[in-house]
């Protein structure tokens, strides 16, 4: 009987969903749509999953690869704060170079299996796709040459749960699934009797926010199998779908009403609504959108939140401090001078009389610096010096601010 590869990716999709009451209102951005509640906002993101739309291509797409480092047996890595790294094994797990082998195993009663997690902030409510390179082999086993056409499976998940038995090397029985009875999502297995090497893609939108995805080996069980799944690379691809509407920029003082929508129609959802730098949120932080107010000219971020989850879209103001900044003085320089030049940070507009600090000035190669504040620099040109390029950085009015000037040197014989 011809065997079949099992070779099956298997994502959690936790189906609990909680609905906040929608809204009557139509959208402020006057799209003319009738305003839909953020678990119907998910729900046309996921139809969307496999085949985007014309009009969701020029999406924000954001790929992370993940580096799959270390030597030797079931290494661990207990750094869980930084997303996009492995950061624990159990069972036979091995790190060689930049791939991982999972070991698996079932040979009466002695069935192991092995894996690995990776921390990375999944959001409920975007796109993901994950690509994973791999090769699944098999061993001939108590001298059965069909048990070499028994080749392991890989299964995926997405998880919140990750026990205790995943932060030691101790081999665990598969399936290694953590969630119980709660649905999954399978990709159609690949029925090549051969051994697999390539590619395996899954694209889906979470119903929740998880911060791990789990990669486990199981066993072929339909007979006596011993093998291993060999992971070369692993990537992660996030697409925005949801985002905040309102003004691209805010001025000191000014302040916009932000919503949020999917594809021209507006979220009646309740948001709760956060701030970054230079912004302020006037009246409720909780709701279907925002008033925010610029408090200065630095910009900065705004963030909503949705029932637990954080940070499903995010919005950044850029800074406007520097329509109001220059650096003067000479753009050209006698080699012979013999006198400092001063080049001076003028602020004008709004910022006109603001204070300046953090000044750092970066000078031309051969030029020595007379005096510096945080204001004005002074300079001299070394004997034999080039033009090149005076830099600052400074803050005014909470605003950090960038500027360069070339400065070109002219000989005098």
């Amino acid at each position: 009987m011809k065997k079949y590869l099992t070779l099956s990716l298997l994502l959690l999709m936790f189906s609990c969903r909680k609905e906040l009451k929608e809204t009557d209102s139509k959208s402020s951005s006057n799209s003319g749509k009738d305003a839909i509640s953020f678990e119907q906002a998910v729900n046309m993101v996921r139809a969307s999953s496999s085949s985007l739309q014309p009009s969701l291509q020029s999406l924000q797409t954001t790929s992370t690869n993940i580096a799959l480092t270390g030597q030797g047996y079931c290494v661990q890595n207990t750094n869980t704060t930084t997303s996009g790294i492995v950061f624990s094994t159990n069972g036979k797990a091995y790190h060689s170079g930049n791939s991982i082998s999972l070991d698996t195993k079932n040979v009466g009663a002695d069935v192991q299996g092995a894996g690995i997690a990776v921390n990375f902030p999944f959001k409920h409510g975007k796109n993901y796709t994950i690509t994973i390179t791999l090769s699944n082999y098999a061993e001939e086993v108590d001298n059965e040459v069909a048990s070499k056409k028994r080749r392991p499976s890989l299964q995926a998940q997405l998880t919140n749960n990750v026990l205790a038995s995943i932060n030691n090397c101790s081999v665990v029985t598969p399936p290694i699934i953590l969630g119980g009875s709660d649905p999954v999502q399978t990709v159609p297995p690949q029925t090549d009797s051969e051994e697999f090497e390539g590619k395996r893609t899954i694209t889906f939108t979470p119903s929740q926010c998880y911060n791990f995805l789990r990669l486990s080996g199981i066993p072929n069980m339909t007979g006596k199998s011993k093998g291993w799944v060999l992971i070369s690379a692993l990537s992660i691809t996030q697409i925005d779908g949801i985002e905040i509407l309102g003004p691209n920029t805010l001025t000191n003082n000014e302040q916009g009403t932000f919503s949020v929508g999917y594809n021209g129609f507006p979220i009646g959802s309740a948001f709760t609504w956060k701030v970054e730098g230079g912004l302020q949120i006037v009246g409720a932080s909780t709701g279907t959108s925002a008033v925010i107010k610029a408090i200065n000219f630095s910009g900065g971020r705004i963030i909503i939140d949705y029932n637990g989850c954080q940070m499903i879209a995010y919005k950044v103001l850029p800074s406007l401090a520097a329509n109001y900044t220059s650096l003067s003085g000479l753009g050209q320089v006698n080699s012979d001078i013999t006198d400092p030049v001063r080049f001076s940070i003028v602020l004008s507009g709004p910022l006109a009389g603001k204070t300046i600090t953090n000044t750092q000035w970066t000078v031309p190669e051969d030029w020595d610096i007379w005096y510096s504040n945080n204001e004005y620099i002074e300079l001299m040109p070394q004997s034999g010096a080039l033009g090149g390029f005076l830099e600052v950085n400074f803050k005014v009015d909470g605003a950090p601010v960038f500027l360069s000037k070339f400065i070109k040197v002219f000989p005098v014989h």
